[in-house]
């Protein structure tokens, strides 16, 4: 989880370097749709880094849940001694449907 974590902060930082490393672009009306268009995808880049460490957050917390070392589950396990005593069901094979058809 935190090779992911971290793999997303250096993509997110490489990608914000690489937006304001690049030459000053002179001011017109297709350059601001540029810039704006820049901004808007780093700022979805950074909503959609953030949701993904949120998702790592939950699954890292689930992961802990569902590996159980921090549960003690031995009084609810069964005997297999007592498994003897109880007595087998024999199936019913006169299963009959013919009433639903009628």
């Amino acid at each position: 989880m935190l090779k992911i974590i971290l793999f997303f902060s250096l993509l997110s930082f490489l990608v914000a370097n690489d937006t304001n490393s690049t030459k000053p672009i002179k001011k017109d009306s297709n350059t601001t749709k540029k810039t704006d268009s820049n901004l808007s995808k780093n700022k979805l880049l950074q909503k959609h880094l953030e949701e993904q460490m949120k998702k790592e957050a939950k699954y890292a917390k689930e992961k802990t849940f569902y590996k159980g070392k921090d549960y003690n589950l031995t009084e609810h396990q069964v005997d297999p001694n007592s498994l003897k005593k109880i007595q087998p069901i024999e199936p019913d094979y006169d299963f009959d449907m013919d009433h639903v058809y009628d």
